[in-house]
This record gives C-alpha cells, structure tokens and sequence, in this order.
C-alpha cells in the first residue's frame, strides 16, 4: 500500500487530526505487508505527517517514511534526510516532472500511491486523486 499525503500548506494540526491519522496508519500497518508513505517538504502538512509516521513505525516495521522533494539540489535533499524523519528520499528531476514545483511534486505522489489522506482542505488535490481513481480520506 503506497500512502500520500496532501493539503494547505499552512494545515494546523490539533489533536484530534494527530489520533485519527495515527489510527488509521496503525490500521494500515496491521492489515498490510508494506506501507509506504509519500511526503512532501513544504508546509506543516508533511512535517505532521511524518511526525505520525515515525510514532506508528516505533511500532510496526513494515511502514517507512519517504520524502518526495521537487528539486535537484543536493544539499537541501541532504538537509531533510538527515532530520531523521525519513528513511529514504526521493529527487523529482525534469524527466518526472513538467514543471519543478510543489504541486508537480504533489501530483507525481498521488499518481505513485493507492491512498491519499487530505489534511486541511486540499480541494485540487482531492480532485485530482479522484480524477486518478485514487481512494481519498479527509480528515
């Protein structure tokens, strides 16, 4: 099962949103052999996602955290791996992506994945995954 996350950059996580995602990544991890999991590096939204990610892997070991970054440079890829939320990274290069930019990004994860969890809105995106036959959560 391939997860990405998506929503507005400036999501604001309460508890409530911090129980339900850590459930049904705990759901997840229970009821499938591999879970893999898309973040992106802007906003809050990944931050928060990753965060849960890690807490529900302390765990289960069959969930692993990857970053997917829109950018070919070096050192900022370096800079959000070694933050310990990741345990791998992925570069987007020109080949993958039209344009080099978040939402490129965003789209590139939504089309890898089986499920899109929407954290805080994420309209376009819904829209999007939905357009893509991708099953989509709200939270």
């Amino acid at each position: 099962m391939r997860v990405a996350f998506c929503g507005r950059e400036n999501f604001v996580a309460d508890i409530r949103s911090k129980v339900d995602l850590i459930e049904i990544l705990v759901f997840l991890a229970q009821k499938e052999r591999r879970v893999v999991c898309y973040c992106g590096k802007d906003g809050w939204l990944n931050g928060f996602a990753a965060d849960c990610v890690n807490k529900v892997k302390n765990k289960y070991k069959n969930i692993t955290c990857v970053l997917v970054i829109p950018y070919v440079n070096g050192r900022q890829a370096k800079k959000f791996s070694e933050s310990g939320l990741y345990d791998e990274t992925i570069r987007l290069g020109a080949k993958d992506l039209s344009r080099l930019t978040a939402n490129g990004c965003e789209k590139w994860m939504i089309e890898q994945s089986d499920l899109v969890i929407a954290l805080g809105g994420a309209a376009k995106a819904c829209a999007y995954a939905e357009k893509r036959k991708k099953i989509v959560l709200r939270l």
